[in-house]
Formats: structure tokens, C-alpha cells, sequence
């Protein structure tokens, strides 16, 4: 399903990442998929993530813990929590890639969004709290 890009997009950060040889509907990227004081934009995150068909998601931000928490605010995000389509990876904004011990943590989880992304099928989300740092790190790798 095509999605026309426009105000709702980027209210929500949400947009398919579509560059080289990716496929077009099967990743996309955005903030965190609830605010809870724009009960609008949060309307708009929903239709969105409906419309795209999303079946997986990578959470940069959050860990398992904060994952479950996020569940019990979004009904879609339950839905896929509950089938185990959901991660949440803990990989913080900030670190010093000059420390190993920060380094080799954040390989690990890097490394175990991308097996879990290759483990389940698409369309895949992947958001961290602003859709922006971390996630547009992940996006260029991928």
C-alpha cells in the first residue's frame, strides 16, 4: 500500500525508508509511537502504522520493560507485543564508541534488532523517541 507523504507524516516523523535496493512497504521509521498529550498526532501515528500494515518493530529507545509499558498504551502496539513482533533494544543516545565496554554493548543489541528483524516477517517499524538520531543511524545502515 502507497502512502502519500504529507502533514500527517511529519507531525508523526513516520516515512518508508526507500533508498538503494530496498523494496518499497517493507521498512519504516519513526518517533515514538505515543504521546499521550496530542491525542491527534497519536491518532495519526495509528492510521499510519494501520495503513503501512506494520507486523514488526524494533524499539531503539526502549527496553523490554519499557516495551510491555508502551503495549499497554497502544492498542496495535499490544497486538504485535503479544505475538512477539516487538523488541526493544535499550541502545542509548549517548555513549563513547572509545570505551569497548560501551562499543561492544552496543554491537550486541545492534546486532540482535537485525536478527530479530530478519526472524520476523514485514513491514517493519523501527522508532526510538524522536524517529531522528538513532533511527536514522540504523536507517543509513540498513
Amino acid at each position: 500500500m502507497k502512502i502519500n507523504y504529507n502533514e500527517k507524516n511529519e507531525i508523526t516523523n513516520f516515512r518508508e525508508i526507500c533508498m538503494g535496493n530496498m523494496k518499497n512497504g517493507v521498512i519504516y521509521r519513526g518517533s515514538y509511537p505515543v504521546f499521550k498529550i496530542n491525542k491527534e498526532r497519536d491518532e495519526m501515528y495509528t492510521e499510519l502504522v494501520l495503513e503501512a500494515g506494520i507486523n514488526c518493530i524494533i524499539n531503539l529507545a526502549g527496553n523490554e520493560k519499557d516495551v510491555e509499558a508502551l503495549a499497554g498504551l497502544v492498542p496495535w502496539y499490544n497486538t504485535l507485543f503479544k505475538n512477539n513482533n516487538v523488541k526493544g533494544l535499550d541502545i542509548q543516545f549517548e555513549f563513547d564508541f572509545l570505551d569497548k565496554f560501551e562499543y561492544d554493548v552496543f554491537n550486541y543489541r545492534l546486532r540482535q534488532g537485525f536478527k530479530f528483524l530478519v526472524m520476523h516477517d514485514g513491514p517493519y517499524l523501527i522508532h526510538c523517541n524522536a524517529g531522528a538520531d538513532r533511527t536514522g543511524f540504523v536507517a543509513a545502515i540498513l
